[in-house]
């Protein structure tokens, strides 16, 4: 009788230390790093850059007539989104008639302002707009 006793204390020890070793950990797992989201629009500001330098180019050089400005920046736009697609938008609205004519004084302060303001929504939305271009006088 004293062996099964012992027997079923140690069953019973048996347990009580099992049972301690449950899987759910005594406190909550630590989070794990997880990386930011990514932006919607990353090609759409990738591209947005790469159109500003294309027109900033055509503008600058010989083939400012030759370049559809509004249709670059289309590029963008359609794959842009929320604010983003906003001020791309505003940009193309605010190119004067001829384009190609943003080079010229007030315009061109206008066009670099719609630039940068695409620039920052697209900082603020987690893309970036890349090396993008903006236009200075030339005796700046």
């Amino acid at each position: 009788m004293l062996a099964t006793m012992k027997r079923l204390l140690l069953a019973a020890a048996t347990l009580l230390l099992l049972a301690g070793c449950s899987a759910s950990p005594a406190s909550p797992p630590e989070p794990t790093e997880t990386s930011a989201p990514v932006s919607a629009n990353v090609e759409a500001c990738e591209t947005f850059g790469e159109v500003t330098v294309t027109v900033g180019k055509a503008v600058t050089g010989a083939n400012a007539l030759e370049t559809d400005i509004p249709a670059e920046f289309d590029k963008a736009l359609l794959i842009a989104d929320g604010d983003v697609k906003t001020r791309i938008q505003a940009l193309v609205d605010n190119l004067p008639e001829p384009p190609h004519m943003i080079v010229w004084m007030d315009n061109r302060d206008a066009y670099s302002e719609d630039v940068e303001a695409v620039a920052r929504a697209c900082e603020a939305d987690g893309a970036d707009a890349g090396g993008y271009a903006t236009l200075v006088a030339a005796n700046q």
